[in-house]
């Protein structure tokens, strides 16, 4: 079974970069203490993280307030973590009916095994792993 990992820096706990893959990196930006920044936050120092490979950067408008808010923004992947679970999730039901059905002999006498559900859902594997691979891979 493939699997997909996410690196992330045991030094730094910085996930890598979404877009590119690369290293990521702690970065600041001092804002003038007379600026509206920092005037109205009462803050002149503010966070973010920075791809040191292509750039890419979460300091959005003026960056965060700490080091530690910077870094959960930057390590959130709602959306790429939820579909890596889903495949890991896929992955594991096809493992399981692989190894459920996948030592079982084909009964039904025919050679040719047609689309139609009904005839070969009653445990014929030829069916269940041709019905997989044509979901899994359409362009065969």
């Amino acid at each position: 079974m493939q699997k997909t990992t996410e690196m992330t820096d045991p030094a730094t706990g910085l996930r890598e970069c979404p877009f590119c893959g690369g290293v990521a990196a702690f970065a600041t930006v001092r804002y003038p203490k007379e600026s509206e920044v920092a005037r109205l936050n009462g803050q002149e120092v503010w966070h973010y993280i920075s791809c040191v490979e292509c750039g890419a950067g979460n300091r959005g408008l003026i960056g965060f307030k700490t080091t530690e808010a910077a870094i959960t923004a930057w390590n959130t992947r709602k959306a790429a973590d939820a579909l890596r679970d889903e495949i890991t999730r896929l992955r594991n039901a096809l493992e399981w009916v692989q190894q459920t059905f996948g030592s079982m002999e084909c009964d039904c006498g025919e050679w040719e095994h047609t689309d139609d559900y009904e005839d070969h859902a009653d445990g014929c594997p030829e069916y269940i792993f041709g019905y997989i691979d044509r979901v899994l891979y359409p362009e065969k």
